[in-house]
């Protein structure tokens, strides 16, 4: 039987019993019985705010997975987790620009679907720029879910959906410079790197590293690539171990003036 039946049942059994009751012994059970129905509503209002606790627990929990979701998601995603490869089954991959709205890397669609990464200036972006195959590297690699997200209007979306086409995947805009770039690319047959920055912001205008590739035949060549005994995939910009050289000697200079208020006594 449900609660409220046996609630019931209980009522009624008390009405007949109170009939057969004199009239003291009726007063002394209507005393019992508010007795009862106020404990009994003291352990309700305890059962309510512990319901109250567990449902606003269960709102800031969902608001907070939402929020993160949302907002905090894109924070912490690793450029290096493969899920994200998941995306291109959705998405066309994204164009790399440079600061002038130079394209770096795009992707182009034959009439069969297939589809082909290009990187119209060759080996002059190849370590910064990076590659897709085999693997990914330079901005490919660290900005690979901002190329396989996909921003567009979500009615188009919608409409792609039911025609079973992919979106466009979003444009990433570098801060790097083509004329900077191709200048700097002048570093020829030697090994080295040479990078280019604003100091004023830090920010990244050309980043060369010889000897290079050409990221359009990574695929072909990867066997050659991978086992050349000049390191050609290594970035040296980013990862060779080279000495500062004199130009660190600013910075031991400003220290020891820091250091030696009277240096010039």
């Amino acid at each position: 039987k449900g609660y409220e039946q046996r609630e019931a049942e209980e009522r009624l059994k008390r009405e007949r019993e109170k009939r057969q009751m004199s009239r003291r012994e009726r007063k002394e059970a209507d005393r019992q019985d508010k007795r009862r129905e106020k404990k009994k509503r003291a352990r309700n209002k305890e059962f309510a705010r512990v319901t109250y606790i567990f449902v606003a627990l269960f709102i800031a929990m969902m608001g907070y997975i939402s929020y993160f979701n949302v907002v905090k998601s894109r924070d912490i995603i690793s450029p290096y987790n493969k899920r994200q490869d998941s995306y291109a089954d959705r998405v066309i991959r994204g164009k790399i620009l440079d600061r002038n709205g130079n394209v770096l890397a795009q992707t182009n669609v034959a009439e069969d679907g297939t589809e082909t990464r290009e990187y119209p200036y060759n080996n002059i972006f190849a370590h910064v720029v990076g590659y897709t195959a085999q693997g990914k590297s330079g901005l490919e690699s660290v900005s690979n879910f901002e190329l396989l997200t996909s921003n567009a209007f979500f009615v188009d979306k919608l409409k792609n959906e039911f025609q079973d086409k992919k979106n466009q995947g979003d444009n990433v805009v570098t801060t790097l410079d083509t004329n900077l770039q191709e200048a700097a690319y002048a570093l020829g047959s030697n090994k080295g790197a040479v990078v280019v920055m604003d100091p004023s912001t830090g920010k990244i205008l050309a980043m060369v590293s010889k000897p290079d590739f050409d990221p359009n035949t990574v695929s072909q060549n990867w066997n050659e690539l991978s086992k050349s005994e000049d390191s050609v995939l290594l970035n040296r910009a980013t990862q060779g171990q080279y000495a500062p050289g004199s130009t660190f000697k600013l910075v031991t200079t400003l220290e020891f003036m820091r250091e030696n208020a009277d240096f010039d006594s």
